[in-house]
């Protein structure tokens, strides 16, 4: 899925009409959204936008002939939603199981109060994105010249995005998406358009990215919405998880891997060593990271019928102790699963104890999407899509930074006469080192 918004401030201009064409062939979205089009709805009119395979029918807001401040147009491929509810501010509609509601808040905040009560979905299972023209920020450095936004506004926001379990889409482009095209002391600019998804969204649609082009005839930024392929990669630097030191086989499985016996000169003994005791700790962490959660379960099982057994005769101390020893068993579990959690999504507050996993778990999918490359732009008129593009770009643009290019030697350099080294000397630089030297360099550096 693929979705485009523009707040495009009047769509019968032909420079927005060309616009539109040029964004719709570049990005190939599935879905377009547009708001102010300032123009009424018609097959004619659709037509005349000459958008490649798309539907000429279109869902808007329009109402007994007053011009409609929301459309939404579809591909050939989809099939025509469900419209699930519509005002003046926004439109929510269903793409064979994916909602999706195209915004266009009022500039007043008390009308704009009654878009937060329509979209109050709550925590919902279906994938939901939101987009659009919010009118608002969600911090003061999204907005800057003109008046000082008020905190409770700010606040409203915020309170909408917390209470319908939804965040915000890892943005690039344009910091800035809107603008009142003035300048010196009377120039404001904000970031007004933006996307925010739930998380059975984020599951379906992995790296959802949103991205503000230019502004370009409208003081509104295009959005695109897309999500793309992030293929692993084939040289993954290994890391033992702090989980593993808590493993009451930990230190027993790391003596026995490094007091196996091997032939061969000490670098070489200890290279293999090394390398063995890797590969068993790569085996350990897949171990305990498949079976937290299920060790999880199972304790929570076992709390649970030790509890009804104590309410069953609550006199029985033996039995209380039962229970005392399963919550133990629960909370050493769940101690686990938070490190691990902590560790992956490197949120470095998390507190013992802390059970709330679903911050963690949107903190991991949004690093994962942030440290990922998704384009890369090499010149002025050049941008770079694809992941194999960009790699092999990456790989040579270092490989000629590093590796140099031919150099002259000056053979001068080697007829300067200096004294030769002892056969004594010799022996001992080429003697192999002993595992005591080996250790020394190794644990005290010297």
């Amino acid at each position: 899925m693929r979705v485009f918004y523009w707040n495009s401030q009047g769509l019968d201009k032909d420079g927005a009409r060309a616009k539109l064409q040029e964004l719709s062939y570049l990005h190939k979205p599935d879905v377009i959204c547009i708001a102010e089009p300032h123009v009424l709805c018609s097959v004619r009119f659709v037509r005349s936008l000459n958008l490649v395979d798309f539907s000429e029918d279109v869902i808007t807001n329009e109402v007994d002939g007053d011009k409609g401040n929301i459309w939404i147009l579809w591909r050939n491929t989809l099939l025509r939603p469900d419209i699930l509810s519509t005002s003046k501010q926004a439109i929510t509609v269903n793409f064979a199981g994916d909602f999706i509601t195209d915004v266009h808040a009022s500039y007043n905040p008390v009308v704009r109060k009654r878009l937060w009560r329509q979209l109050d979905l709550g925590f919902i299972s279906i994938p939901w994105l939101v987009l659009g023209d919010f009118n608002c920020v969600l911090r003061l450095e999204e907005k800057k010249g003109g008046r000082l936004i008020k905190e409770v506004y700010m606040n409203e926001f915020r309170s909408w995005i917390s209470d319908n379990g939804l965040v915000e889409a890892d943005a690039i482009g344009k910091k800035y998406t809107w603008s009142n095209c003035r300048s010196g002391a009377h120039r404001i600019v904000s970031r007004h358009d933006r996307e925010v998804f739930n998380d059975a969204w984020c599951y379906k649609y992995a790296n959802w990215r949103c991205k503000a082009l230019p502004r370009v005839c409208s003081d509104h930024s295009h959005l695109f919405g897309f999500a793309f392929e992030n293929p692993k990669p084939t040289i993954v630097p290994f890391r033992i998880q702090k989980m593993c030191l808590s493993h009451p086989g930990f230190m027993q499985l790391v003596e026995e891997r490094w007091s196996l016996d091997l032939n061969g000169a000490p670098p070489f003994v200890f290279t293999s060593k090394l390398k063995r005791l890797k590969e068993v700790l790569k085996i350990l962490n897949k171990t305990i990271f498949g079976d937290v959660r299920f060790r999880l379960k199972q304790a929570e099982l076992k709390l649970e019928t030790e509890n009804d057994l104590l309410d069953y005769d609550p006199a029985d101390e033996f039995q209380f102790l039962r229970v005392a020893d399963s919550k133990k068993e629960v909370d050493d579990v769940r101690t686990e699963l938070a490190i691990m959690l902590k560790m992956k999504s490197k949120v470095t507050w998390l507190e013992d104890g802390d059970q709330d996993t679903r911050l963690f778990h949107n903190n991991i999918r949004m690093r994962r999407s942030q440290n990922t490359i998704s384009e890369l732009k090499i010149s002025n008129d050049t941008t770079l899509f694809l992941q194999d593009e960009i790699k092999d770009y990456v790989f040579h643009h270092y490989q000629a930074k590093f590796n140099g290019g031919d150099v002259h030697i000056d053979p001068v350099l080697f007829d300067i006469e200096d004294e030769s080294i002892s056969a004594t000397e010799s022996a001992y630089m080429d003697a192999i080192p002993s595992l005591e030297e080996v250790k020394m360099t190794i644990f005290f550096g010297s």
